[in-house]
């Protein structure tokens, strides 16, 4: 179980990155908005996933892996459900926010998890290599569904429809068992890291 969820969520990160793109020819016209307008609710996103990825490590450290796994597969399904049903520039905004948090909050899930479990912890390069093939899954099936879906159905189920592929694998998780956080974990450590030359041209 907790390899499945493990892959699952990076494959979920691989959705939440290319659902707005996904989305976009049909959710323009729909919000009656330009691709600057757009561009800004993509901007949105990157924004959160820039402050989410700063919180979710410390917070899987403090309470642990699952009810990060279950926040992140529920709040990026929520932030599905209401761009599914948004009709204002205003309405999209908020869930595009927050998309950003439910993100990290699977992209840490499913990368610190996957090398410790994978091949029985024994291999972390080739369990990263097949973490990031289920990621490039996600990135590359989620525009192929939703060009099927938009031919067959609308665009409220059609978008819908992923929303509940995201929230799927939150019933995996109950009954998975995972290592526990890294307890030991110092904020004062990480902001010492600011201070890296490598760690600041990573950041740019």
């Amino acid at each position: 179980m907790d390899k499945a969820v493990a892959l699952l969520s990076v494959f979920g990160l691989g959705m939440c990155f290319s659902l707005l793109g996904s989305i976009g020819v049909k959710l323009m016209p729909r919000l009656k908005i330009d691709q600057g307008h757009f561009g800004s609710l993509i901007s949105s996103f990157m924004f959160s996933c820039l402050l989410g990825s700063l919180v979710m490590g410390i917070t899987v450290d403090k309470i642990g892996y699952k009810p990060v796994a279950v926040f992140g597969f529920v709040a990026t399904a929520v932030c599905i459900f209401i761009l599914a049903n948004a009709k204002s520039y205003s309405a999209a905004f908020l869930p595009c926010l927050l998309l950003g948090f439910g993100a990290m909050a699977m992209n840490t899930v499913g990368n610190t998890l996957i090398p410790q479990i994978l091949f029985e912890g024994k291999n972390p390069a080739a369990a990263s290599n097949l973490g990031n093939v289920f990621f490039g899954l996600g990135l590359f099936l989620t525009p192929l569904l939703v060009s099927l879906l938009f031919r067959k159905t609308s665009y409220e189920i059609a978008v819908g429809a992923l929303g509940i592929l995201v929230l799927i694998p939150t019933v995996l998780v109950f009954g998975a068992e995972f290592p526990k956080g890294n307890a030991g974990f110092s904020i004062g450590s990480a902001v010492a890291l600011l201070k890296e030359p490598g760690a600041l041209v990573a950041a740019l």
